[in-house]
């Protein structure tokens, strides 16, 4: 008799690039737009209750934006310029990719953005050294 067997659904090696291209690059672009909206100035409050972190505008922040732009900048160094910014600008808005202009964006972004490292979690990561015995702790 014929056995219907169950198997799991694996997406092709491609596929799962391609997924993993538009996951970097609409992380990159969320993490641009947020730096961006960033305040440059905050305010802090002296009560000493609840100890929050207000967000602002840091060198580091500046420096994540001004990579992001030189990178952006490279890409979108080709003569359809205005197509691949018109994509850019989208991804910020939207992390929905509608079309073949995000697409072709996304296949030209993701290496750039790979090889620099503006993955957010490895641009912004904080490396301690020495021992946590050490280490002052706020």
């Amino acid at each position: 008799m014929n056995e219907v067997v169950a198997r799991e659904f694996t997406a092709s090696p491609a596929a799962e690039l391609r997924e993993q291209n538009r996951v970097l690059v609409v992380t990159v672009a969320r993490a641009y737009q947020e730096a961006k909206e960033l305040p440059l100035l905050c305010a802090t409050s002296y009560d000493p209750a609840p100890v929050t972190q207000s967000r602002k505008w840091t060198p580091q922040s500046c420096e994540f934006c001004v990579d992001v732009e030189n990178a952006v900048a490279k890409i979108t160094n080709k003569p359809d310029k205005d197509v691949l910014l018109g994509a850019w600008n989208r991804l910020q808005q939207d992390d929905a990719v509608i079309g073949k202009d995000g697409a072709r964006f996304i296949k030209l972004a993701a290496p750039i953005f790979d090889v620099r490292g503006l993955h957010p979690a490895r641009y912004f990561r904080v490396i301690r050294h020495g021992s946590a015995s050490t280490r002052r702790t706020r």
